[in-house]
């Protein structure tokens, strides 16, 4: 499954123009977080262990594929060029470093309970 989140991805940095294989990390990278984002809203009490993390993770990955692959590519798409975190010209500005996944993405995600 993160191998054609992964494929996919490529396939859009190739589309507007912006990849080279340098970037794979990159862009596995940007899926983890995707998915751990995701993991966390979907499954708040599953980060108490290590292995209820990975298979909250494991389970977001096939039930959320399309939203980790949308908020991947978001990040991908507002990333600066070379690792730039901000740039000015012809007075606006721009900064990366603080930008988060839009609200937007978490939409209908329904978090799991725990009955205690």
């Amino acid at each position: 499954m993160r191998e054609e989140l992964l494929r996919a991805l490529i396939e859009h940095a190739k589309k507007v123009g912006d990849y080279c294989p340098e970037h794979d990390s990159y862009l596995l990278f940007l899926i983890d977080n995707a998915v751990e984002e995701l993991a966390i809203r979907k499954y708040p009490y599953s980060f108490q262990s290590e292995k209820k993390a990975k298979k909250a993770k494991e389970s977001t990955l096939a039930l959320l594929n399309r939203r980790v692959y949308e908020i991947a590519k978001w990040h991908f798409d507002f990333s600066g060029e070379e690792g730039a975190i901000a740039f000015s010209e012809g007075g606006s500005s721009v900064s990366f470093e603080n930008a988060g996944t839009p609200e937007s993405y978490f939409a209908g995600i329904v978090p799991e309970s725990r009955i205690l």
